[in-house]
């Protein structure tokens, strides 16, 4: 289970993400939705551990950082990967995709 607990965030007086907190079990597929500038890809950062939240913590129970993929809209395939490592991007095998 992933657990994020009172996640803030804020780029100079800007509160992006303001006391977020929610679990998903293991095995599950969810999806993020919102406007833009509504702070869903400031925090899909910080669950992959690619950015550190000002206050909060995430849990990632028995799971390694690996068990986390990101999947962003727009611009977000690369050519040059097969459909695993873009789907594993940033992290192959636990090791940075370089």
């Amino acid at each position: 289970m992933l657990q994020a607990r009172s996640i803030c965030k804020s780029f100079d007086s800007l509160a992006v993400l303001n006391d977020v907190s929610f679990s998903i079990e293991d095995r599950s597929i969810v999806g993020l939705i919102g406007p833009s500038g509504g702070g869903k890809s400031t925090l899909l950062k910080i669950l992959g551990l690619v950015s550190k939240p000002d206050y909060g913590t995430i849990d990632l129970g028995d799971r390694a950082r690996d068990a986390i993929s990101l999947m962003f809209q727009e611009g977000a395939l690369f050519d040059s990967l097969t459909v695993f490592e873009n789907v594993a991007f940033p992290l192959i095998d636990g090791k940075p995709v370089r």
